[in-house]
């Protein structure tokens, strides 16, 4: 990365934290960039804002059916408490579907968990 100056400080430093900095400095710096893209320190556009291009609805969306896959199988059972892996996936992009996604099948000679 290049070290573009601007006036007595280089890009560089102004921005990014180095080594035995202060983490406070990369808070200011991240609070600066939050208050410039959103207007506000206390919000982000969440999934469904209309900030938001579909096509990241439609990467979430398969998050959500990757996790509930990997969650049920890894623990099929009904006991215990069960975290927002086992809900089933809800479809939040406008214009995809919800991915399909089948268990995997037990390899011979091995015991799925």
């Amino acid at each position: 990365m290049g070290t573009r100056s601007t006036g007595d400080h280089s890009i560089q430093d102004q921005f990014f934290w180095k080594p035995g900095g202060s983490i406070e400095a990369v808070h200011k710096h991240l609070d600066a960039l939050r208050l410039i893209k959103n207007g506000s320190l206390n919000s982000d556009p969440g999934i469904n804002s209309d900030a938001i291009d579909d096509d990241y609805r439609v990467l979430y969306d398969l998050h959500q059916v990757i996790r509930h896959r990997l969650a049920w199988d890894e623990n099929p059972g009904p006991q215990g408490l069960r975290g927002v892996s086992h809900d089933t996936p809800r479809q939040l992009s406008k214009n995809e579907p919800l991915a399909k996604i089948a268990a995997a099948a037990a390899k011979p000679g091995r015991a799925r968990r």
